[in-house]
Formats: structure tokens, C-alpha cells, sequence
């Protein structure tokens, strides 16, 4: 049976992301796993930002009545251990969510994609 991760397994994730530099480039503020900077990385630090995106958006989200919603307790949680995080539903499609997790000079971004029609 599988279960969602604990805020240790999260916080031990994230921690682990802090060893990984910056690649060279015009990406400051970029988010880690954004094109630019993602497609830079080493193969197993693009491994480990993949590990850490999918632990995170299993779970700092939950079922809701219409799909996921964000998880405030969960999200709460990350903030009380030092790591600042949002997910929201986004301003022009409700069914979509947009949020980051802030680690040390990173942030993940855990939005859900965008389609072509959101940009109309």
C-alpha cells in the first residue's frame, strides 16, 4: 500500500537539494526544475529534482471535490520548518493549480502546466 510522505521524508528531500549549484547562465531566480536551469544539470541532480518534485506535489496536495486542491496543513507544515510554500488555484482557471516551495537559493515551482488557452 502506498503512502503519502511524511514532512521528514519531505524536509530530508529538500535539504538535499541545497548541494546542488547553480548552473552557469543568465538563470538567477529561476526556478530549479525550469528549462534553463534543469536542462543544465547533471543527469543525477536532474534524477534527484524529479525525486523531490513528485514527493512534493504528493503532498502538499489532496483530493477535492473537483480534482486536487492544495493541502494547508501540509503547506503549513513546510512553512513551520523554514521552508516557504504556496499553492493556490490560479486567478484565470480555477481548475489549475500554481504554487513553489522555497529552499535555500532554489525554488520549485509545483505549478500544473499551462495550456495554450490560459495565454488567450
Amino acid at each position: 500500500m502506498y503512502q503519502t510522505p511524511t514532512i521528514k521524508d519531505v524536509v530530508e528531500a529538500l535539504e538535499s537539494l541545497k548541494n546542488i549549484e547553480r548552473p552557469y547562465g543568465d538563470n538567477e531566480g529561476d526556478p530549479i526544475n525550469s528549462p534553463g536551469v534543469y536542462n543544465e544539470l547533471q543527469s543525477d541532480d536532474q534524477e534527484l529534482v524529479n525525486r523531490v518534485e513528485v514527493m512534493l506535489q504528493e503532498y502538499i496536495r489532496k483530493p477535492g471535490d473537483w480534482g486536487e486542491e492544495p493541502n494547508k496543513r501540509a503547506l503549513t507544515e513546510l512553512e513551520k520548518h523554514g521552508y516557504p510554500a504556496s499553492l493556490n488555484h490560479d486567478q484565470y482557471n480555477p481548475d489549475r493549480l500554481v504554487g513553489h516551495v522555497e529552499v535555500g537559493d532554489w525554488t520549485i515551482d509545483l505549478s500544473d502546466p499551462s495550456s495554450e488557452n490560459d495565454q488567450d
